[in-house]
């Protein structure tokens, strides 16, 4: 006869504590084992609180995830009724390049002049020149708002340029 009186041991491959490109995905991948245990008997996860997606689902984080941190909260029970409970925080984050994605995805009509603003912009940053930088951003901006006012680009969409633009406004090195 085993005696179990070791609680789930949850594993969390996916996400790890880092940063992740806002353009980008996420495949979650966690799970817990009981050993020679009882055996698992529930795994419930939730992702800032609410219901996580299941493990192995892909998360889009453009349109699922706001920049910032997030937390991954898994709590496993085993079959006698011992639980544990594991979360990783990451970070969800905008970078030129992956900008320049979201501008190809929700606005691909748009992409080539956004691109070379974009450019622009990150050559400023890649020389140092940080103010130069934001105000070619800010310029961005201009041009997303135009975009969007004359109904060339989708509210949502442009809220999501605006704020990864911003993002990088506020974090140029």
């Amino acid at each position: 006869m085993i005696v179990d009186n070791t609680p789930p041991v949850i594993i969390v491959q996916q996400p790890q504590p880092t940063a992740y490109d806002h353009s980008g995905s996420l495949a979650l991948d966690y799970g817990a084992s009981d050993g020679v245990g009882s055996g698992v008997a529930t795994v419930s996860a939730t992702l800032d609180g609410a219901p996580a997606p299941a493990s192995g689902t892909n998360i889009p984080l453009l349109t699922t995830l706001s920049l910032g941190t997030h937390t991954l909260r898994i709590d496993a029970t085993d079959n006698v009724g011992l639980s544990s409970t594991a979360s990783v925080s990451f970070d969800v984050i905008a970078t030129r390049a992956g900008i320049e994605r979201e501008v190809e995805q929700l606005g691909p009509r748009l992409a080539p002049g956004m691109k070379l603003t974009l450019g622009v912009a990150q050559s400023a940053r890649d020389h140092g020149r940080c103010n130069i930088a934001r105000a070619v951003y800010q310029a961005f901006i201009a041009q997303v708002r135009a975009q969007q006012a004359a109904r060339r680009i989708d509210p949502a969409a442009a809220q999501i340029l605006i704020g990864d633009a911003s993002y990088l406004i506020a974090n140029c090195p």
